[in-house]
């Protein structure tokens, strides 16, 4: 989840609409769908904001759904 949260603090640091920052962006959205494949119930936290794909892990909400996975893998 940090990897993800550095992809977004970098792109903010990219000129829109450059090679650079189309790149960081299919980046992005490929790690926030590889998210939602891996817990499903993140979808409804997701949000398109101009293109990219974003889900803000320190949402309480969001942190219940990790917690509850983390929970259920453990006692697995």
């Amino acid at each position: 989840m940090v990897e993800l949260e550095d992809k977004y603090k970098a792109l903010e640091d990219l000129t829109r609409g450059t090679e650079e920052w189309n790149d960081a962006v299919k980046d992005i959205n490929k790690s926030v769908l590889n998210l939602i494949s891996e817990y499903p119930e993140l979808a409804k936290f997701v949000k398109n904001k101009s293109g990219v794909l974003t889900i803000n892990l320190d949402d309480s909400g969001v942190q219940e759904v990790l917690k509850r996975y983390e929970l259920s893998a453990v006692s697995a």
